[in-house]
């Protein structure tokens, strides 16, 4: 009678340790989604001469652009991007471009 009372003492005690480490894998999980959102961000910045790559204004990272026949005409102007990231491949999938004021054809 002892054992089964311990055993099942056990048992309720670990219930809340299981249950906590299933939601925090759910959670990394979630946060794994997130940086491949399907939700259009505004970014600002600047496409390269050759149109492959979009440098952001907000923290200077380097993107490679995956569809560059959406910036066609832009190369080297200072846009706001609305684009999907995917962050495993370094990638941004443009949706739609922007021109701002300090652009190549719009200097002020």
């Amino acid at each position: 009678m002892k054992t089964l009372l311990i055993l099942s003492l056990s048992i309720a005690l670990m219930m809340p340790v299981f249950a906590l480490s299933t939601s925090r894998v759910q959670d990394e999980g979630h946060t794994k989604q997130s940086d491949n959102t399907t939700k259009p961000l505004n970014i600002p910045g600047k496409i390269s001469q050759d149109g492959e790559t979009f440098v952001s204004d907000t923290d200077g990272a380097i993107w490679i652009i995956a569809n560059p026949e959406a910036i066609k005409g832009h190369e080297g102007d200072h846009v706001l991007l609305a684009a999907r990231l995917d962050t495993n491949k370094g990638e941004v999938i443009v949706v739609s471009v922007t021109m701002l004021k300090h652009s190549k054809a719009n200097p002020k």
